[in-house]
């Protein structure tokens, strides 16, 4: 029996969404320091080019309406999409990605969303982490 279409579609945006939808951040030995947005924006979106030019996009957009709090659809998209040349699915699965990685933090689900600390406690915490187990690794204890 054959897969309806629909279901082919569902499957296929399931593990797009598991592999593409996230903030994955690369870490790259050649690089010692991050120096401006790009690269950080880069190095979240390390395997979608288009997805860190958006995300650069929407944090300079924010830092140009000197906002700390924004919507997408009303206070960014339009600009956005009309300067970056892009469809409005890709900036919102950006954003949804911003929001998921903790970089942006709504209160509540259709407040409008601000810049976080929670990723940096996170990296920190995952950092901390690491510490102790290559501690652990080099003692033999793990």
């Amino acid at each position: 029996m054959a897969i309806p279409k629909r279901e082919k579609d569902k499957e296929y945006w399931a593990e797009y969404m598991k592999r593409r939808g996230f903030v994955t951040p690369r870490i790259d030995a050649s690089k010692t320091s991050i120096r401006d947005l790009r690269a950080f924006c880069n190095a979240l979106f390390p395997f979608n080019p288009r997805k860190a030019e958006l995300a650069e996009a929407i944090f300079r957009e924010m830092s140009r309406l000197r906002a700390s709090k924004v919507e997408l659809y009303r206070d960014l998209a339009p600009k956005i999409i009309k300067e970056k040349r892009c469809s409005a699915r890709t900036l919102s699965q950006t954003w949804k990605a911003l929001l998921r990685s903790g970089l942006l933090h709504r209160a509540r689900r259709n407040e409008p969303a601000r810049l976080s600390d929670i990723f940096s406690n996170r990296l920190e915490m995952m950092a901390n982490y690491w510490r102790e187990v290559m501690k652990a690794i080099e003692e033999g204890e793990l």
